[in-house]
């Protein structure tokens, strides 16, 4: 004890001070280790009740894309932000997405060439053959008019998405997506 004593008056109160700071921090630092495994579940639990409203929304076909990456085949790619989408309520389909590349036919000054669906009644097809992995694709094509585009989304349970274009007049495009789920929209 008379050790102890004897050093502790040749440090100053600032070492003082900060020895209390280190063993506090150690401390606490021990401590919030001890209940990581709790967040541990909690974080577990919400990834899971997140997948599971993805994976409704995916299959009751009502959801939103929007657009963060921009893919023409054979040129650069660019992000996006929120401006363009596809959205699929049921076996109705509206999207708007931008279209750059060739085209395969003479297209005049001012003609909207983006790849539109405007209340459009389609004809989806499904493949749920990767659900266990969180997969789901659909496809589906547009009406001759526009260019007869034939679309396949990926989907992904948590919460991305594919979109690959192509139509026999153009070249192809690819987009990357976040999917906004209905409560999210409103």
């Amino acid at each position: 004890m008379y050790i102890y004593l004897k050093i502790l008056n040749h440090i100053s109160m600032k070492r003082l001070l900060f020895v209390l700071l280190v063993v506090v921090s150690v401390f606490s630092v021990t401590c919030c280790g001890s209940s990581s495994g709790l967040s541990k579940s909690e974080r577990i639990a919400r990834k899971a009740a997140e997948e599971a409203l993805y994976t409704k929304a995916i299959t009751n076909r009502d959801f939103k894309l929007e657009i963060t990456q921009i893919i023409p085949h054979g040129f650069p790619s660019r992000t996006s932000q929120a401006e363009y989408f596809l959205t699929v309520k049921g076996d109705i389909v509206n999207t708007r997405l931008p279209y750059m590349g060739d085209s395969h036919y003479a297209v005049m000054g001012g003609e909207d060439i983006s790849i539109v669906f405007e209340n459009e009644k389609v004809s989806i097809n499904q493949d749920f053959s990767d659900a266990q992995k969180g997969e789901y694709r659909y496809s589906f094509i547009g009406c001759a008019e526009r260019g007869s585009w034939k679309i396949t989304l990926q989907l992904y349970n948590n919460g991305r998405a594919h979109i690959g274009c192509f139509s026999p007049l153009r070249g192809t495009m690819s987009y990357v997506a976040e999917i906004k789920l209905p409560s999210e929209d409103e």
